[in-house]
């Protein structure tokens, strides 16, 4: 039947058809997405510090995302150039900042 949820014999729904998330635990924050666009499929979206961007942006690794770019996401081509990974490890390390609980924060700090 359309819009029934599978019930166990307690009468709870099974888990597998809940229609609600388990808000119990706190969720994890997004950090980065993988960039799925066609134009460039080898690419990190990440959110920097506010006055990071436009200097990041001045650089041609560095792009606007679509959807994240309005909120302040960036993007960093993969493709562009050879990967620095000491670099984007202290991108996504900023972007975590930017977007992590403060309790988070202590905990990482610590």
């Amino acid at each position: 039947m359309f819009g029934s949820i599978a019930r166990r014999e307690d009468n709870q729904p099974h888990p597998s058809t809940a229609t609600t998330p388990d808000r119990s635990r706190p969720q994890e924050p997004t950090t980065a997405h993988h960039n799925q666009s066609s134009s460039n499929p080898q690419a990190v979206v990440f959110k920097p510090e506010p006055p990071e961007r436009p200097a990041l942006l001045g650089d041609g690794r560095f792009y606007v995302p679509a959807y994240f770019g309005p909120s302040g996401w960036v993007a960093l081509d993969f493709t562009a150039a050879p990967v620095d990974w000491q670099e984007v490890a202290e991108l996504m390390d900023s972007s975590y900042r930017q977007v992590a609980l403060k309790r988070m924060l202590k905990a990482l700090d610590e």
